[in-house]
C-alpha cells in the first residue's frame, strides 16, 4: 500500500579546517539538511462478503524534514611525505556527534519513510583509514581506504558498518 517515489535532499555545510602543523590537520563539518520524500499510497478496496465493491485509490503523500545533521570531526596525520610534497601517506581518524534528529517511530512505522528523512543516525560513529597520493609530473594519483563503524542507536536501529575505497587520477 506504500512505496517511496522520490527523495530530494539539499545540504549546506559550514566546514572548518585548521592545520596546527605541516603534518596534522583538523576538520569539522556542520551540515544543514532539507529533505522531501514523496510516497505513493494505495487505499484498500472495500470488500463485502468476499467481493470487491470499490477499487483501491492511488495517491501521494509528501513529508519534509529540515534541520541540523550529525556533526563530523576528523583528524589527519601525515605519516610520511616527501620533502617536495609530491607524495604522502596519511592516517585519518574521525567521529560524528549525534546532533541530527533521529525518530525511531518513523523508521519502524512506515516503509515509505524509512531512514531517508532522518537528519542524524542517533548515535556517534567512528571512522579510520588511510590516504595516499603521488605525483608524476602533471599526473596525480589519489587513493583512500576507510572503514566506518555505525553502532546501534537507542532505538535499536543500526545503519551497518561501511567500507569505502577510492581512486582518482588528476591531470
Amino acid at each position: 500500500p506504500r512505496a517511496p517515489k522520490e527523495l530530494q535532499v539539499q545540504q549546506q555545510s559550514l566546514t572548518l579546517n585548521w592545520s596546527p602543523t605541516d603534518d596534522l590537520a583538523l576538520f569539522m563539518n556542520i551540515p544543514w539538511f532539507e529533505r522531501r520524500l514523496t510516497t505513493l499510497t494505495q487505499t484498500q478496496p472495500a470488500v463485502i462478503k468476499g467481493k470487491p465493491i470499490t477499487a483501491g485509490q492511488f495517491g501521494e503523500t509528501t513529508d519534509n524534514e529540515n534541520g541540523l545533521g550529525d556533526i563530523t570531526i576528523e583528524g589527519r596525520y601525515n605519516l610520511w611525505r616527501s620533502t617536495r610534497w609530491d607524495k604522502f601517506a596519511t592516517i585519518l581518524l574521525g567521529t560524528t556527534l549525534p546532533t541530527g534528529h533521529f525518530d525511531g517511530n518513523v523508521v519502524s512505522g512506515a516503509i515509505g519513510q524509512a531512514a531517508g528523512l532522518q537528519l542524524g543516525k542517533g548515535t556517534a560513529t567512528f571512522t579510520g583509514g588511510m590516504l595516499y597520493s603521488q605525483r608524476w609530473k602533471n599526473l596525480w594519483l589519489h587513493t583512500s581506504a576507510l572503514y566506518t563503524v555505525n553502532p546501534e542507536n537507542d532505538d535499536d536501529y543500526a545503519y551497518g558498518d561501511v567500507v569505502t575505497g577510492g581512486v582518482a587520477l588528476h591531470y
